[in-house]
């Protein structure tokens, strides 16, 4: 988890909130993001520690 930089999670985000793939099919995921699929896989089990890690509590300010 500590070699997933904030601008790889950054591709992965818009690519997720794209909607352009399944999140699951980790080579598409790769390709639109320009990530390795390797990444694709430590970001998705990570998901949560590192969206605090790059993001933490962005949102909740932004719903206020």
């Amino acid at each position: 988890m500590e070699n997933i930089t904030k601008e790889q999670f950054e591709a992965f985000e818009e690519v997720r909130l794209s909607g352009k793939t399944n999140m699951f099919d980790y080579r598409m995921v790769a390709i639109l993001g320009k990530i390795s699929q390797k990444t694709v896989k430590k970001i998705i089990t990570n998901y949560l520690r590192l969206k605090f890690k790059f993001k933490g509590n962005e949102e909740e300010k932004s719903a206020r």
